[in-house]
């Protein structure tokens, strides 16, 4: 009994490693493309210039935007955002630790949040925090 319950252990400690390396592989690949999208914006287009992508339904516009979701906090210091910021990429970082709690949807939506949030961190300490 005892070896079958360590063998029980054993098993579910090799599923949430890979978990855990599934949702890693996820968000590198999240903030790759974020941090390579931005780059790509920032070195074609100038500041406000727009690329029309799909006509009628899909442009892209280079703003600077030195708050969060639409401006909202910039009068704050860069420094507070992006420890708001590391904060909760902290508490995803735990979140995503303690995989076995979630279910592979749940752990995946973190992964995407994750691996976008390193890359607004990046963004922030690369403005000057």
């Amino acid at each position: 009994m005892r070896a079958c319950a360590a063998r029980l252990r054993e098993m579910t400690v090799m599923a949430n490693s890979g978990r855990r390396i599934t949702a890693l592989v996820i968000a590198v690949i999240v903030f790759v493309v974020d941090r390579s999208s931005k780059s790509m914006v920032e070195s074609r287009l100038s500041a406000y210039d727009s690329k029309t992508v799909i006509p009628g339904f899909f442009n892209i516009v280079r703003s600077d935007n030195t708050g969060v979701a639409f401006g909202m906090f910039a009068s704050a210091h860069n420094l507070v955002l992006v420890g708001v910021s590391l904060l909760a990429v902290l508490v995803l970082a735990i979140m995503l630790w303690r995989i076995d709690r979630l279910d592979v949807l749940s752990a995946n939506g973190l992964a995407l949040i994750f691996g976008g949030a390193l890359g607004m961190c990046t963004t922030g300490l690369s403005l000057g925090a």
